[in-house]
């Protein structure tokens, strides 16, 4: 009877989740709030962090006196917290075969933040953060409650905001195009790229944290990403400029040797 039991709340937990999770993509109301971050930090210039295994190249504190966005697991990093950042960006959906890896990630990111921190997640999280406490979310969000912000698969910002995916279709979506979607939505006109590794050349890709095997071949989806996401930008105005490493180059977006990123960085002029 107990395993019965256990069937039987696993099966509501699915079923009831998964169902959850789908319709709050689909609430409007979830991004109300949002509204008030169009433009906010309009012509200021952000630097967006991705887990590539090239972050490991840079020291996270030349960032300090700069807008932040970190990007997926950048909380990982060993010197994260030094970063003190301004936003975070985690925005994978959320499904119940993927809530205990989700929540996981959010604790963490949780971990390394401080309040002042502004988290944008997926809409399909809304139910699992909080209806499940799996590492301790629920405990966690209320220090982050007034600083949370969710996204569907279509909008950032409902008025007067553009595509958060940067017009790519569903399949395509990932943290790349959503990153740059709610920074142009947030109002920066100068988007760096930092460990965004997938648009380099020569390709080699892994994580910062984890495996040694590398993915060496792009696929077209990559490329058609990559494109699309350039003229999305470039219809907006917004100069995306990706940070490339010595012996890479960046075959579609405008680029900058991480040797010149100094002297970029002594021209800040963060409020």
């Amino acid at each position: 009877m107990k395993n019965l039991n256990k069937i039987i709340q696993t099966l509501k937990l699915f079923f009831i989740g998964n169902l959850k999770s789908y319709l709050a993509t689909k609430n409007k109301k979830l991004l109300k709030k949002n509204q008030s971050l169009l433009n906010k930090y309009d012509n200021e210039r952000i630097f967006i962090l991705y887990s590539g295994r090239s972050i490991n190249n840079y020291d996270l504190s030349i960032f300090k006196d700069e807008y932040v966005m970190a990007a997926n697991l950048l909380a990982l990093h060993n010197k994260f917290k030094e970063l003190d950042v301004d936003f975070y960006c985690y925005t994978g959906s959320w499904e119940y075969s993927l809530y205990k890896y989700m929540s996981w990630g959010l604790h963490e990111i949780y971990d390394g933040l401080t309040s002042k921190s502004k988290i944008f997640l997926n809409a399909s999280s809304y139910f699992w953060i909080n209806n499940t406490n799996y590492c301790g979310i629920l405990d966690d969000r209320d220090k982050f409650k007034d600083n949370t912000y969710f996204i569907s698969n279509e909008n950032f910002i409902l008025e007067g905001g553009s595509n958060v995916n940067c017009d790519l279709p569903k399949s395509l979506h990932g943290v790349l195009s959503r990153s740059i979607g709610i920074a142009i939505d947030l109002g920066f006109k100068e988007i760096y790229l930092v460990g965004a590794d997938y648009s380099k050349d020569p390709l080699n890709v892994g994580h910062f944290y984890g495996s040694t095997d590398f993915i060496t071949n792009r696929t077209e989806e990559e490329n058609i990403t990559n494109n699309q996401i350039k003229l999305f930008a470039e219809k907006r105005n917004i100069k995306l400029i990706n940070i490339v490493e010595q012996g890479f180059s960046s075959p579609i977006y405008k680029s900058i040797g991480s040797h010149q990123l100094n002297e970029v960085l002594q021209k800040s002029d963060k409020i």
